[in-house]
C-alpha cells in the first residue's frame, strides 16, 4: 500500500547529479549512487516533515543550501557513506 503526501515511506534510488529535488509529495528517502556534483533542493516540504539522504561523499560532491542547518556535521572532509536526516522546522 503506498499512500501519497507528506506520510510517505517511499525511496527513489537514483543517479541523477547536478540539482536534484527532494520532492517530498512523491518520496521521503533518496539514495544516491551516481557519481560527480549533486545541489540538494527541497520542494513541497511543510513543516514536520523528515526525510533521509544516503549519500557516498567519495564518490559524490554534495551542496546543501546556506539556509540548511547541517549541525556541524562535515561530510566533506572524511569521505564515507552517510544518511542525511532532513526534517523542515518552520
Amino acid at each position: 500500500v503506498h499512500y501519497m503526501g507528506h506520510l510517505l515511506g517511499n525511496t527513489l534510488t537514483t543517479a541523477d547529479t547536478g540539482t536534484l529535488s527532494l520532492d517530498h509529495d512523491f518520496y521521503s528517502r533518496w539514495v544516491l549512487t551516481g557519481t560527480g556534483a549533486v545541489t540538494l533542493q527541497a520542494d513541497n516540504w511543510v513543516d514536520g516533515d523528515t526525510g533521509h539522504v544516503v549519500v557516498d561523499t567519495s564518490k559524490q560532491t554534495i551542496s546543501i543550501p546556506a539556509a540548511w542547518i547541517t549541525g556541524g556535521a562535515d561530510i566533506v572532509s572524511t569521505p564515507g557513506i552517510y544518511v542525511l536526516e532532513l526534517v523542515k522546522v518552520n
